[in-house]
């Protein structure tokens, strides 16, 4: 019987590692990319800023409201202090002002009133319900925050409730748990479709909003807040590729066209000038190479397996394509987490609720075909079901008797896809793509993005029963921090 890669034990963690490592890489090469010009020494210290910079520099300080509320005024005026800390005629300082910078713009825009036809743009933006508070964005601030000494940033100062669809889906998927979609992400496009409309004279907020995705644009404030733990990568594609009333009439009624984990082309609707596409093809190959081609999905985590009087370990899958497998179009992905936590309410009787959180089995079991558990639906769902009932040395009898492939050593799995050139299980060998820095020729259009963030260290095999997933998530975000 056909049966996936199989990671267990400190494998899956070290698979979120590698996953994280691959992002955060790319989201560094998108900053590079877009913020700084080519035509700086190579040798310098100190680095030339792209035109994109200097442009929507002059633009935003430019902008002079007749009688801006006061709200307005103050947020317009950060936004601009932001701007020349990031950069001084062709230095730049601090590499991440201009994050800063977009998000203040962004409150601008807040503040300028409902009947602003700006505002109700960046309102549209926002997917719904994927937004509802009460229902799907589910976060509670963590009591006593201030007294932390932790940075007053949304992935340390939040926790996500059991019912955040988006802390199911970052169970499943990896790398990290974060801080729900993310808003600033949404606010961001506002501010630069509003840049491109009026700088360049795009017709439309919709034209301008497109234009900043194709010209990599938008990829700056996902990278700035992705690698200062604002948010995770997911919670920022998740918050542009989901349906939104602002981008009706565009394909997927959505800003991006699809989203996938494993494809950063997807983040700027596969965009084709040449320095956007030199980063993403980058990432993608980085991707490929530090996973071997496959992706990563969470059959069984710590949370499951809280107080099990018996499993013991949590259990991963590499699938092979991932860039080409449903299972990583996110966007369409989403429905199906938040229906199976749905599905997942009530108890085995019908007439209590259950207060565990929802299970990764559940939704795992509804892809054993692309998982690689074979085309036949019994014999999928049978072996699927042994799977996630083992511990660990139950997991390394199944390997020892060629039942499964499974490892407890991520290297080991990596070796073993690689001796076999790239092939098992349809895995494809991945070419280096190598990155190209912007042309003088190329104007503030022309700039590409990426970003990620990491947390948690890795769990050992013997961490059993009586872990608590919150406290277990706090004390790895400390050892990260830690480690920095």
């Amino acid at each position: 019987m056909q049966a996936p890669i199989i990671l267990y034990g400190s494998a899956v963690q070290d698979a979120r590692n590698i996953l994280k490592s691959a992002q955060i890489s790319t989201m560094v090469e998108v900053l590079r990319s877009a913020l700084f010009s080519s035509t700086a020494s190579q040798s310098s210290y100190f680095f030339s800023a792209s035109a994109f910079a200097n442009t929507f520099k002059t633009w935003l300080t430019g902008l002079a409201p007749a009688d801006p509320p006061k709200a307005a005024k103050e947020a317009l005026d950060n936004a601009i202090m932001r701007l020349n800390q990031f950069d001084s005629a062709d230095t730049i300082y601090d590499l991440f002002a201009i994050g800063d910078a977009l998000r203040y713009a962004g409150e601008y825009i807040e503040n300028l009133g409902k009947d602003n036809p700006l505002n109700e743009f960046r309102d549209g933006l926002r997917p719904q319900p994927a937004f509802n508070k009460q229902t799907n964005r589910a976060r509670v601030s963590i009591q006593d925050f201030p007294l932390s000494g932790w940075p007053d940033l949304g992935i340390f100062k939040n926790t996500l409730m059991d019912r955040s669809v988006v802390a199911y889906m970052e169970r499943y998927y990896g790398p990290y748990i974060g801080a729900d979609i993310s808003g600033t992400t949404t606010d961001a496009l506002a501010v630069l479709a509003y840049y491109w409309k009026d700088k360049f004279s795009k017709p439309s907020l919709v034209e301008g909003a497109k234009a900043a995705i194709k010209q990599g644009d938008e990829l700056i404030p996902i990278a700035t807040m992705v690698l200062q733990y604002h948010h995770t990568l997911m919670e920022t594609g998740l918050a542009l590729s989901l349906a939104s009333k602002s981008m009706e009439g565009q394909p997927s009624d959505a800003a991006l066209q699809s989203f996938n984990f494993y494809d950063f082309s997807t983040l700027t609707n596969n965009s084709t000038v040449s320095a956007v596409k030199a980063v993403t093809d980058n990432g993608n190959a980085t991707l490929g190479k530090d996973l071997a081609g496959c992706g990563l999905v969470i059959l069984r985590d710590l949370t499951d397996i809280d107080g099990s009087p018996f499993a013991d370990v949590e259990i991963a899958a590499l699938i092979p394509k991932p860039d080409t497998s449903k299972v990583f179009n996110l966007a369409k992905a989403y429905p199906a987490f938040s229906q199976t936590r749905q599905r997942q309410m009530m108890s085995s009787t019908g007439y209590h609720y259950d207060d565990r959180p929802p299970s990764l089995a559940a939704i795992a079991s509804q892809y054993l075909q692309e998982l690689g558990f074979g085309d036949n639906a019994d014999l999928a769902s049978e072996a699927f079901n042994k799977l996630i009932k083992m511990n660990s040395l139950e997991l390394k009898q199944a390997n020892s008797d060629g039942d499964l492939k499974t490892y407890s050593d991520l290297g080991d799995a990596l070796k073993a896809i690689n001796a076999a050139g790239g092939q098992v299980q349809g895995v494809q060998a991945v070419q280096m793509v190598q990155p190209q820095l912007q042309s003088s020729q190329q104007t503030d259009a022309a700039n590409g993005n990426q970003a990620a963030r990491q947390t948690s260290a890795a769990p050992t095999d013997d961490l059993v029963n009586g872990v608590n997933p919150k406290t277990l998530k706090a004390a790895l975000e400390l050892m990260a921090l830690a480690r920095q």
